[in-house]
């Protein structure tokens, strides 16, 4: 008799231990589920992240651009101001004539006498 009890008893357990382990994978599932969507977050916060890189690229590229024109204007005012430098070297350079010039006719006049007479 004890024999045909395990036989009959034997698909009950059989099922239990079936739904033991069914249970063990819902349980896996659901940390898969919960791993999954940490992954999804994280993914998320890293497009964001990304997002604001290109978004802090784009302003360093417009910032080089306006750094570019500025410098641009800053070697077309040393060009101007190389210009004025060299009218300035060239107007010095004639009053320095002009003052050997004067120089020279004031010890002629003053050793000719010639403004004397």
């Amino acid at each position: 008799m004890d024999n045909a009890f395990v036989i009959l008893a034997m698909p009950g357990l059989g099922y239990a231990y079936a739904f033991v382990i069914s249970a063990y994978a819902f349980i896996d599932l659901g940390f898969a589920f919960v791993i999954s969507g940490f992954a999804i977050a994280i993914s998320g916060y890293a497009i964001a992240i990304s997002g604001y890189a290109i978004a802090i690229s784009g302003y360093a590229i417009v910032i080089s651009g306006y750094a570019f024109v500025i410098s641009g204007y800053a070697f077309v005012i040393s060009g101007y101001a190389i210009a004025i430098s060299g009218y300035a070297i060239v107007i010095s350079t004639f009053a320095f004539i002009d003052f050997v010039i004067t120089v020279a006719d004031c010890t002629y006049s003053q050793t000719t006498n010639r403004y004397e007479k």
